[in-house]
């Protein structure tokens, strides 16, 4: 299935670290991408809350980088 690809992509994740998240073998996650074997409704549930949890740690860590990145300029103008 191309979604999980695309997530996988996105995120620079593994077929194995989805395998995980989703509790089925690599091999049943290659056969979604392949489209060899259909994805089960609970399955397309699990895979959004990935994208969200990933989405979101990925945000707080540009926001945790960004205040840091700024954070000596605010000092030096003290």
């Amino acid at each position: 299935m191309n979604g999980i690809k695309n997530i996988r992509s996105k995120f620079g994740i593994s077929q194995q670290q989805v395998a995980e998240w989703l509790g089925v073998s690599r091999s049943i996650v290659a056969n979604y991408e392949r489209e060899a074997r259909s994805l089960p409704t609970a399955a397309v549930w699990q895979l959004a809350r990935l994208e969200i949890t990933l989405a979101n740690l990925q945000n707080a860590k540009m926001e945790k980088a960004t205040k840091y990145a700024t954070q000596p300029a605010a000092m030096e103008r003290q």
